[in-house]
């Protein structure tokens, strides 16, 4: 198979076999324990309009079949495996978090789990975690709407109803996005929750 079908089998969110990725591109980067599926535009990070500045390292997937996002290293210097460890932990906080926030009508990205994705722009795999992109606003780009009370007493509840089984550090106005279409306050960065 040559480079171009490789590339076209990962946009069609198929895995890749490790013999193929090491044809594909470099994987001194990625876990050889994880898959290898999904391409991300390395080139076109997400930055202030959708997600806080601080969240430069989440990228967009190109896929034929749905609106995903990676979340890559942040920009801390780790070794490869305490890399891993970080967005393994991230990863299992975050799917706790989303069966959680279904049982209290919050709303959480859907977490897809923890990949080696193809960085187009690199020719490199790297480790991320694969989640649901939510198209909107962070919270505290509505500060002067007029339906920021509404917004600000919602944030609230949910945060009291999950902070009855998890730790909530880091939950900032930059951490929650309100959906453009429905309104809907969704929850985002888990990197510093805990459990109790």
């Amino acid at each position: 198979m040559n480079k171009k079908d490789l590339y076209r089998k990962l946009v069609r969110e198929e895995e890749l076999t490790k013999e193929e990725a090491m044809t594909l591109g470099d994987t001194s980067k990625a876990n050889l324990d994880l898959p290898f599926k999904y391409v991300i535009r390395g080139d076109k990070f997400l930055g202030s309009e959708l997600y806080s500045e601080t969240l430069k390292n989440i990228a967009p997937i190109c896929s034929s079949k749905r609106n995903l996002v990676a979340k890559l290293e942040n920009f801390k210097c780790y070794h490869s495996s305490d890399l891993f460890d970080f967005l393994q932990d991230e990863s299992q906080i975050h799917l706790q978090v989303y069966d959680e926030s279904c049982n209290i009508k919050a709303n959480v990205p859907q977490i897809f789990g923890l990949y080696n994705v193809y960085d187009l722009s690199k020719r490199k795999f790297k480790i991320a975690i694969v989640m649901e992109k939510i198209e909107g606003k962070t919270s505290d780009k509505f500060k002067d709407s007029k339906n920021f009370s509404r917004i600000e007493k919602t944030i609230k509840a949910y945060e009291r109803k999950l902070g009855e089984k998890f730790i909530l550090n880091d939950v900032h106005p930059s951490n929650i996005i309100i959906e453009d279409k429905t309104g809907r306050i969704y929850f985002i960065d888990f990197e510093k929750w805990g459990i109790w």
